[in-house]
């Protein structure tokens, strides 16, 4: 075993000293090298199949810091070399993913234990690439436009370790900068005092990654892309989707991580999407209003959506346009319902047979 770490560690010193540009000797001074006798270099579309299948492999960390270098130098740049990297790591698990649900028959049949921990693995690793780097997330979806269909159609069948990172993985698709994201937990701080720790990931930091781990994007560009296109996935079935995943995640469910993740889902949704959708996502949400005493304590989430959607506007240039939004949405039929529901609890609460609610 040591014999054949060793022919591959020194393997991959061997080709990276024939393909480097140039290498430094030790008195500093710096030596060109000549180039491989066919005089042809390395291409990238070649070997970056076996690079990141090294650099990924968990039985190959031996050679991990080899293998970055040699790819690095072949994608010429630390972002290009992320782009491609991730992009691998993204095919690679969406194929697992594809494969265990598909022995299963589809995610409307019941996974076996097994299963499940390998497909919440799939998902989590996902996860966790999309968190460092949320843009390339994005190029992913858009390049593979039946992925998010795929992952919104199992999110309504799985359980909640799968569920919780599929809205994971649908909220960085719907990434809408950190300025953004600061604004949201700013403003569930000041509503509900929550500790921001227990908010969605999208208005979170990602976490520090080790040195060398965290790719970095250009100033010149914006951290996140337009995902306008893909918002289809919640208007589908006549926006019966849509209304699902309010019902489901935002109000039924009873984790308080996944409704924190649906909230911050559905936010960065409203963010891409059109005025048209802007309208159809506020009068579901509204439609609920008459139905939450149902939902007790369930509701924080949903009101801290409701509100800063309703009160607060992340772009000036648009605030005419949510201006009247609101007052399109915000009719007196539904003003009147917000008013009878509040008005509904304050009777139960002072006609309550225990003393102590009648002073609530």
């Amino acid at each position: 075993m040591d014999y054949h770490r060793l022919l591959l560690e020194n393997t991959f010193r061997l080709v990276y000293t024939l393909v480097r540009p140039e290498k430094q000797d030790k008195t500093g001074e710096k030596e060109k090298v000549s180039k491989i006798s066919s005089g042809k270099d390395l291409k990238l579309d070649g070997y970056q199949d076996v690079l990141c299948s090294y650099i990924n492999n968990p039985h190959t960390t031996f050679v991990r810091r080899y293998a970055r270098r040699l790819f690095l130098h072949l994608c010429g740049s630390k972002t290009h070399y992320y782009s491609v990297r991730d992009s691998w790591q993204f095919s690679s698990e969406m194929k697992k993913l594809f494969k265990h649900v598909n022995k299963s028959g589809g995610f409307q049949n019941p996974l076996s234990y097994e299963r499940s921990v390998k497909i919440v693995k799939c998902l989590s690793t996902m996860a966790e690439v999309a968190a460092a780097r949320p843009r390339n997330w994005q190029k992913y979806c858009l390049r593979h436009s039946d992925f998010l269909p795929f992952l919104i159609n199992g999110v309504f069948y799985l359980g909640e370790e799968s569920v919780i990172q599929i809205l994971k993985l649908l909220n960085l698709s719907f990434y809408a900068g950190k300025d953004i994201g600061h604004s949201l937990q700013k403003n569930e701080a000041v509503d509900s005092g929550i500790n921001s720790n227990k908010s969605g990931s999208q208005s979170q930091d990602p976490k520090k990654k080790k040195k060398g781990e965290e790719g970095t994007e250009s100033g010149s560009d914006k951290s996140y892309l337009d995902m306008e296109s893909v918002i289809d996935i919640f208007s589908d079935k006549g926006g019966d989707v849509l209304k699902q995943f309010i019902d489901c995640f935002l109000l039924e469910w009873n984790s308080s991580s996944v409704r924190a993740e649906a909230k911050c889902v559905l936010f960065g949704v409203w963010h891409h999407a059109k005025q048209s959708f802007k309208e159809t996502m506020m009068m579901a949400l509204l439609q609920k209003v008459k139905c939450l005493p149902m939902y007790g304590q369930n509701i924080v989430e949903y009101t801290e959506l409701v509100t800063w959607l309703l009160g607060k506007v992340p772009d000036i240039s648009s605030k005419q346009q949510s201006s009247e939004l609101v007052d399109r949405c915000l009719t007196p039929d539904v003003i009147r319902c917000i008013f009878e529901t509040l008005h509904s609890q304050n009777e139960l609460l002072a006609n309550h047979p225990i003393p102590a609610y009648t002073t609530l």
